[in-house]
């Protein structure tokens, strides 16, 4: 029985186009006479191409991380039912149990079909910081104060 030995480098080699394949092979014939090309051969172990995976609502928050971020960034206080008050205020979506539950602001919230709730975008819990910074809104929208204006009007 003879004994062979078979040595085989491979390159991985990406392709021309980024979905063309996930790792293309190239052959390379050992060469003696180019001992520091050869070398370097000897480093390369693998070569991954990274694969794109989707994710569905990247950066979407859910309403407790709205609080939670909200609460951290204001002087004020901040709870849940504050963030409630928030949306059916600034008429970011519709209420609870609505037959359109996704006419919703996009800029700042989607309704998610498949778990059935609000997911809010980042542009929301820095809208609510800049408005609730504001002591006269924080307390139209947080606190139920009447309006300068409406009050006025009421008044007069």
């Amino acid at each position: 029985m003879t004994a062979y030995s078979f040595k085989v480098f491979l390159v991985p080699k990406v392709g021309a186009h980024a979905k063309s394949s996930d790792l293309a092979i190239e052959f390379v014939k050992y060469d003696p006479s180019k001992p520091e090309e050869m070398k370097q051969y000897e480093k390369v172990v693998a070569l991954i191409k990274p694969k794109q995976i989707s994710v569905a609502n990247l950066g979407a928050l859910k309403a407790s991380q709205v609080v939670q971020q909200v609460a951290a960034r204001l002087t004020r206080k901040f709870n849940m039912n504050s963030h409630r008050k928030c949306w059916r205020y600034f008429n970011t979506r519709p209420p609870t149990g609505s037959a359109a539950p996704e006419a919703c602001d996009n800029r700042y919230c989607y309704y998610d079909v498949l778990h059935k709730d609000y997911i809010y975008m980042p542009a929301w819990v820095e809208f609510l910081v800049g408005k609730l910074s504001d002591a006269a809104t924080y307390a139209i929208v947080i606190e139920g104060a009447t309006p300068p204006v409406a009050a006025a009007a009421a008044g007069a």
